[in-house]
């Protein structure tokens, strides 16, 4: 058998020691790196790979490698545009000479545009008037299609949007026998014109001629001879009472058509006394003004009733108690 191993004594102490500090110093020997909360520091120590900084030159401080534009290791690269007040200030100011000088190019290409389109509307012979696109309607046996188109024809060759249509209308309203009228621009180049003539409703006599007079007691015409399609408005005196034809003017004014047409005369000496002759030779006393539509009611009823008991006159000055004789 052989003896047991002798322990081991204190000479075999001081190489364990020698071992544990060169752990330690491998350990301090190695890179570190910088804790989560700590700032990172330029370090003064060189780096593994770099040349080492040699002796007898001092090392340069951080605030040297900064001023240098020296890339720091393990620092962020971080985009300046500007590094003082005054490029800031240039570079605010540049950007908005160009907002300014955008605006100003829309507003100028904005501005010429306008002004074009204005130009071709207000002063371009692009929209003027042509006698050729001219439409008249309403124009028949009292007013021509000339007399309008007459008024028309100093306004071709202007714009439409120019037109001064009240003007125009004024001018269409002083032709003869225009009772009412609507005039419209039609573009490109149109104007449409409706014209409502005035219509004769009555003959009066005027000396030897007759004067054609509308509902408004307007003369439409004069002519030599009475028209046998009107009623003849016979009326006492060389001077006409103008209230006394008015209300003969109001009571052919609601007749009805077939009715107006069958009055062959109206006389009246006042304008309670109007009396009406009928082409089938009926007298009919229609008295005032007053209550015509029932009294036009009436008549239609009893004139049948008249003619069949051969009556020649009908009193209607009280309509509601009328008198066949």
């Amino acid at each position: 058998m052989k003896p047991p191993a002798a322990p081991r004594g204190p000479r075999d102490r001081p190489s364990a020691r020698r071992q544990n500090g060169a752990d330690s110093r491998k350990k301090d020997d190695a890179p570190q790196s910088p804790s989560a909360g700590e700032s990172r520091r330029i370090s003064s120590q060189p780096i593994e790979g770099s040349p080492a900084t040699p002796q007898g030159v001092a090392t340069p401080a951080p605030e040297d490698l900064v001023r240098r534009n020296v890339r720091v290791v393990g620092a962020p690269r971080v985009p300046v545009l500007s590094t003082g007040m005054a490029e800031r200030l240039a570079e605010r100011e540049a950007a908005a000479l160009h907002v300014r000088r955008r605006r100003l190019a829309w507003g100028f290409t904005l501005f010429v545009l306008l002004g074009t389109a204005a130009w071709v509307v207000f002063f371009s012979p692009v929209f003027a008037v042509e006698l050729e696109e001219v439409r008249i309607n309403g124009t028949s046996q009292y007013v021509s299609e000339d007399q309008i188109r007459d008024v028309l024809e100093p306004y071709e060759g202007i714009p439409l949007a120019r037109l001064d249509m009240t003007k125009i209308g004024e001018q269409i309203s002083a032709v003869p026998n225009v009772r009412a009228f609507v005039q419209t621009r039609r573009w490109p180049h149109g104007i449409t014109v409706s014209v409502t003539e005035r219509i004769p409703v009555a003959a009066v006599p005027r000396g030897e001629e007759f004067e054609l007079l509308d509902r408004e007691a307007i003369a439409v015409d004069t002519v030599a001879e009475a028209p046998q399609d009107l009623p003849l408005i016979d009326l006492p005196g060389e001077e006409i009472d103008e209230r006394v034809l008015t209300t003969a003017l109001d009571i052919l004014d609601v007749l009805p058509s077939d009715l107006l047409a069958d009055i062959k005369k109206l006389t009246a000496s006042t304008q309670d006394d109007v009396v009406l002759r009928l082409r089938d030779g009926l007298r009919v006393q229609w008295g005032s003004s007053q209550d015509s539509a029932v009294k036009v009611s009436v008549l239609e009823v009893l004139r049948p009733k008249a003619l069949d008991m051969k009556k020649k006159t009908i009193d209607l000055s009280a309509p509601n108690f009328p008198i066949i004789k």
